[in-house]
């Protein structure tokens, strides 16, 4: 995680600050943007939105999985933020060929780690290139945290909504670690980002059976599936009917005596990044407490060709 933290730090990201602002400055106003990513990378599309959403608000932003592009009409966007660590998924290929000739789209900008010498864009005048790594830091574990924040660093400091977090804070607000094989997870529309990081990173390494509920949409009829003392992370965001989140926070807490992991952090007013950082951190500690090497997780052949299947090939 230090390695990690040490990679999140302003001066580092300057340079890839003053790209995306450029990027993001050409874009014309009143235009919808459409975020574009899968596995981790959903989750930076994720934080995206919210980025665009809440700062750039002569725009509007949303975000889809790859395959999804079937089900919506693209000609609604102008721009599309294609995010992938790697460029190596078959999805992004599919998402070139589909946005390139589609004559309502003016920009497709891919963020990625590096260009990887892919034919498919370089010679396109629609695509844009926005890289935040020269190569050599280049993360290569099963479970990428590179690839997922630090386009939300860069971003984020676009809108000067990034700052050198105190570390000491954050560690007085980590969870407890999980005990159980499931956790429960409460959010509102501000810390959905956040709870999906958690669950995407606890399907990946195996830690535990994620369940989400927006707040709520808990109160219809969900009540039945939570039993005492099961585990819950509860997100409190300051974009909330205060008092609601009172009573469903109590009511978790002593009638269904259920065992909240994150009681300091439920008091705490949290910045966006510090929520991040902190379950980050929680996460790396869960997985140590579980002896789990995160470093020795990878595919077996079978999954691996999950990954890397390609339409039109023989994929047996």
């Amino acid at each position: 995680m230090n390695n990690f933290l040490d990679s999140l730090n302003l001066k580092m990201i300057t340079n890839y600050t003053k790209r995306a602002e450029k990027i993001l400055n050409e874009i014309k106003t009143e235009s919808n943007i459409l975020a574009i990513g899968t596995g981790g990378s959903y989750v930076t599309g994720l934080f995206f939105k919210r980025i665009i959403n809440i700062y750039k608000s002569d725009c509007y932003c949303d975000v889809i999985k790859p395959f999804d592009l079937y089900n919506i009409n693209v000609n609604r966007f102008s721009y599309v933020f294609i995010f992938s660590y790697s460029l190596c998924s078959y999805d992004v290929d599919f998402l070139l060929k589909e946005l390139i000739r589609n004559n309502n789209i003016v920009n497709i900008i891919i963020v990625t780690a590096k260009s990887n010498g892919k034919t498919l864009f370089q010679n396109n005048k629609k695509v844009k290139i926005l890289t935040y790594s020269d190569g050599e830091d280049t993360e290569r574990r099963y479970v990428s945290y590179k690839g997922i924040y630090l386009p939300i660093a860069i971003f984020s400091s676009v809108f000067n909504d990034f700052y050198k977090f105190n570390l000491e804070k954050i560690h007085e607000s980590i969870p407890m670690l999980i005990n159980s094989q499931e956790i429960h997870v409460f959010y509102d529309a501000s810390t959905y980002c956040i709870a999906n990081l958690i669950e995407r990173h606890f399907a990946e390494i195996g830690l535990a059976y994620t369940i989400l509920h927006e707040k709520r949409d808990f109160a219809h009829g969900r009540m039945n599936i939570l039993h005492k003392e099961d585990e819950i992370i509860y997100l409190k965001s300051e974009k909330y009917d205060p008092e609601y989140d009172v009573y469903l926070y109590n009511y978790l807490l002593k009638t269904k005596q259920c065992k909240i992991l994150n009681k300091v952090g439920i008091n705490s007013k949290l910045n966006y990044f510090d929520y991040l950082i902190i379950m980050l951190q929680w996460i790396e500690d869960c997985t140590k407490n579980k002896g789990i090497n995160i470093d020795e997780l990878k595919d077996n052949n079978e999954e691996r060709k999950l990954f890397v299947f390609k339409k039109g090939e023989n994929n047996e």
